[in-house]
């Protein structure tokens, strides 16, 4: 995260990758442009199956926020050169499809470069921007849906997600000039990058997994529907680790505990404390809905009472949280999913 803070109009202090002053007033041209084939095709090899695959190429330019940030740093600095994101996108599967069912199967896989991921954090009121350099996503997604008569309909979807980030993230650098009161382990070198260790890691915020169905019926004015989803696990942050928090000022990314510092450290030492876990737990979701058409009591056909009931068993769960962070150490702030709810509705129309 770049930093503006109260200073001296046109000057900056630069401390590793952080800055703290104001930047003058400056114009810089960002130009961002990548040529972006696609292409796929369709077989279809019996009545009722076919085979199909896709690809694509795509990219995502750094956001303004994020280049406002880097007007803090030299112009030639990488800091102040945000690289965009691309993706090369492939995808196949097979179809089979009747009169009454119809089934897709099939695997994609996504290869980031420059990934890009950002997170609010409320209390501070600033966005934390990471560039996490090679990630590979791939998985599997399915889905089948079944009308065996008219009024009923049954549906059903899954998918397996796995990412892996391919490298170690630098998280920021040593002082230039180590002293006893900032020298940790992880830092006996002035200068030298700090590594988050994300290689290998799922990439934070996405579910390992979701599966779920909806079941439809159409019975003269009424109509009924049950919908079930089960969302999996999600890691915190991008080294899969338990969130914590330190009694003192971190120290070079770490909590200046007496196993991360040398035994001539005179800075303020303090101890680590968990205070969430590394991945939220997996929940299910269940909502039903009816409509009750009133046709049948003289007036036109969209006019309707509709009653909807979501978290029917009024499940606890974590339903989103702030982004991911590439540190264990910066807590995201969760939304917790709604408990359950009642809405019944009159829609009239003339």
């Amino acid at each position: 995260t770049y930093t503006a803070a109260t200073g001296t109009p046109g000057t900056a202090t630069f401390v590793g990758s952080s800055v703290t002053g104001w930047a003058p007033p400056q114009n810089r041209v960002y130009n961002y442009n990548r040529v972006l084939p696609s292409g796929g095709f369709t077989y279809k090899f019996a009545d009722s199956f076919s085979l199909y695959a896709n690809y694509s190429k795509g990219i995502q330019v750094p956001g303004t926020d994020n280049l406002y940030n880097a007007f803090y740093f030299p112009r030639n600095s990488p800091q102040a050169n945000p690289a965009p994101e691309t993706t090369d996108n492939f995808d196949l599967g097979l179809r089979y499809t009747t009169s009454k069912l119809q089934a897709q199967v099939g695997p994609w896989y996504t290869r980031f470069t420059n990934r890009l991921a950002s997170a609010f954090d409320p209390d501070t009121q600033q966005t934390f921007y990471r560039n996490l350099g090679r990630v590979d996503k791939y998985g599997i997604d399915g889905s089948v849906t079944y009308r065996p008569i008219r009024e009923i309909t049954l549906y059903a979807y899954g998918s397996y997600l796995k990412s892996e980030i391919k490298d170690n993230i630098v998280l920021g650098y040593c002082p230039t000039t180590l002293t006893a009161a900032n020298t940790t382990n992880n830092c006996t070198t002035a200068g030298a990058p700090i590594y988050a260790l994300t290689a290998g890691k799922r990439e934070s915020g996405a579910p390992v997994y979701t599966f779920g169905g909806r079941a439809q019926a159409d019975v003269g004015p009424l109509e009924i529907g049950i919908q079930a989803k089960r969302t999996g696990p999600r890691y915190f942050n991008d080294q899969n680790l338990p969130n914590l928090q330190c009694t003192a000022t971190l120290v070079n990314q770490v909590c200046p505990t007496a196993a991360n510092t040398p035994t001539g450290f005179t800075g303020t030492r303090g101890f680590q404390y968990q205070v969430a876990p590394a991945k939220t737990s997996a929940y299910t979701q269940v909502d039903i809905d009816a409509r009750l058409s009133m046709a049948w009591a003289g007036l036109n056909d969209k006019t309707y009472l509709q009653l909807n009931v979501q978290n029917l068993f009024n499940n606890y769960y974590v339903g989103g949280f702030s982004g991911g962070s590439t540190t264990q150490f910066n807590v995201p702030f969760v939304q917790i999913g709604s408990p359950r709810a009642v809405v019944g509705t009159l829609n009239v129309a003339f």
